[in-house]
């Protein structure tokens, strides 16, 4: 083999290893980065038959099946896990290895298409987004459940995580979700007509360790209730895909309007990347609808793995 073409083989097999070496996981779908344990009491251990035998709380599927599990970064807190049966994964790891090393000669070398080939773009897959945030709000009016660490929103919403929601944006794009359109006003006689925004719907749950170190995974919705009703909230949530933005008159829209704070809203937002299918505001009369449902949201600064995936048809 000559010297020029060792880098193409290396990059090829140096993949390869990395895969196979992490993406044999046990099981337990929705896989994330471990939440932090609770620190070890001082006291001994009481005898292991005076301990309560404890279940936590795991998503379903594949129990007791054999798969491979693959944890691929798009951006710092924002990640993609697929899972699916050996069979399948080898199949589509060897592929997607024989088009990453055809396409390394190229400029540019591993291709960001490559790359979502070997690791996402598999037919069969389980897969999903994992976003890991932090409980900031627990009492208060709501705009979102889920904002950026960067946009100061903490004050009205739930969660926040230190992401560019761009990276959000382009996993959801990766595990197959499709976008819609933002909500907009439109003017029919003289009157002012709500269209709701559009979208795929997304699945969207919340993860973390309680008290007792036991995994509780819940519905996001258990988090948000209308203001009025005092009723969690009934409506999932779609991805409608925010916009670039030219905020600073440059004739070049270059910001993603979603890092306004806006990521997963409860309150419509024309630069929202997940917004509910309906009136969710209402900034001319009622204000904002929905509210922090105190009583089922853990303590602040509880890590949170938010897991959003595609609703199964």
């Amino acid at each position: 083999m000559g010297g020029k073409n060792l880098p193409t083989w290396f990059t090829g097999l140096l993949l390869l290893s990395c895969l196979v070496l992490s993406s044999c996981q046990d099981n337990g779908r929705g896989q994330h980065p471990p939440l932090p344990q609770q620190t070890p009491s001082a006291e001994p251990n009481p005898p292991a038959s005076a301990q309560p035998q404890r279940k936590p709380a795991r998503y379903p599927g594949f129990a007791g099946e054999l798969f491979f599990s693959t944890h691929a970064a798009i951006g710092p807190n924002v990640f993609v896990q697929v899972r699916q049966p050996p069979e399948v994964a080898i199949r589509e790891l060897a592929i997607g290895t024989l088009q990453a090393l055809a396409l390394a000669p190229m400029p540019g070398g591993l291709t960001s298409w490559a790359v979502r080939r070997v690791f996402i773009v598999r037919p069969g897959a389980d897969k999903q987004v994992s976003v890991t945030a932090m409980v900031v709000l627990r009492h208060g009016y709501l705009e979102h459940l889920l904002t950026t660490q960067s946009a100061g929103k903490n004050h009205e919403s739930v969660l926040a995580a230190d992401i560019d929601a761009l990276h959000l944006h382009v996993a959801l794009l990766a595990i197959g979700a499709k976008p819609g359109k933002p909500m907009e006003y439109r003017e029919e006689n003289g009157r002012r007509i709500f269209v709701p925004p559009q979208g795929e719907p997304i699945v969207v749950q919340c993860a973390y360790r309680n008290a007792v170190g036991d995994l509780i995974v819940v519905p996001a919705q258990r988090w948000v209730r209308d203001v009025d009703k005092k009723q969690t909230l009934q409506h999932d949530w779609v991805f409608v895909g925010s916009r670039f933005l030219d905020i600073e008159n440059t004739g070049k829209p270059t910001f993603f309007g979603a890092n306004l704070g806006r990521v997963i809203c409860v309150a419509n937002f024309p630069v929202a990347l997940l917004d509910l299918p309906v009136l969710s505001s209402d900034m001319e009369q009622e204000g904002l609808l929905f509210e922090a449902n105190t009583e089922a949201i853990p303590p602040l600064q509880t890590p949170v793995s938010v897991w959003l995936s595609r609703r199964e048809k």
